[in-house]
């Protein structure tokens, strides 16, 4: 086991909400596993339990299961917000096997097999976006990037940033991710100038309050990122999940249509 404190938390890495983006929770994790085992894991699944606020002081507690797999958690005190499962590309030898943790592999492996397929979508939205070179990370996209675009992707099939503060506001309504599962990354070359599309599947929605999502960066016709995401709809007051309106759920469906 080890443990990395988070120190540097940027006002840049904080939402609207004043909460941590949850794209950065994938940085923090590779912090940790560069610090410790000097190489990145390809995720498997994440789950979100909470959310980190501005100035709380965290840490990512990371377990090697075996040379394939590592487990890390984000607590806040004692307080799990986050975990991850990650899959190693190269051998990595080591002795020490949790128990505890290897039925918490079980469980996560189940999620990753009930993925959803490609093809079971209900429709598909595509977004042109320039590649410049701050969004690099050698010859590729970097994750961040990749997962901001996949943000800016989905918040347009709302309706755009004004309609989720009007949600907010007027239905106390938020998008909140719960899930992300299958985050992969090719090895494609990606250059600077590039033109590549963000494409957002809806796969699946249920009782217009939990919506699965396949997120894809295609250079062509070629993947060069894919991950499966579940975003949740949130009410602030009432600590639970609420359906969203149907004037929403048709200015999704218009979109969809439109593209």
């Amino acid at each position: 086991m080890k443990i990395f404190p988070i120190e540097q938390v940027g006002i840049n890495e904080i939402d609207a909400y004043g909460i941590v983006w949850y794209g950065n929770y994938l940085k923090y994790y590779h912090q940790a596993q560069q610090s410790f085992i000097q190489k990145f894991g390809e995720l498997i699944a994440m789950n979100f339990h909470d959310s980190k606020k501005y100035g709380e002081v965290a840490k990512v507690v990371t377990y090697v299961i075996n040379d394939q797999y590592i487990y890390q958690t984000i607590l806040v005190g004692n307080r799990t917000i986050n975990e991850a499962l990650f899959k190693l590309s190269n051998s990595l030898l080591v002795d020490y096997i949790n128990k505890s943790i290897k039925r918490k592999i079980k469980l996560m492996q189940m999620i990753e097999q009930k993925s959803v397929k490609p093809q079971d979508y209900l429709g598909f939205c595509d977004t042109m976006v320039r590649v410049y070179h701050n969004m690099l990370n050698g010859n590729t996209i970097s994750y961040e990037v990749a997962l901001d675009l996949f943000e800016q992707s989905r918040t347009k099939l709302i309706g755009g940033n004004l309609r989720l503060s009007f949600l907010h506001s007027q239905e106390d309504c938020l998008f909140v991710v719960s899930k992300l599962n299958g985050l992969k990354r090719s090895n494609i070359k990606v250059q600077c100038m590039d033109i590549i599309i963000s494409r957002v599947t809806l796969v699946r929605y249920t009782n217009r309050m939990i919506f699965m999502f396949r997120h894809e960066l295609l250079l062509g016709d070629k993947v060069i990122f894919e991950c499966e995401l579940q975003l949740c709809s949130f009410s602030m007051k009432k600590k639970t999940l609420t359906p969203i309106s149907k004037k929403t759920e048709t200015t999704v469906f218009e979109m969809f249509t439109q593209c």
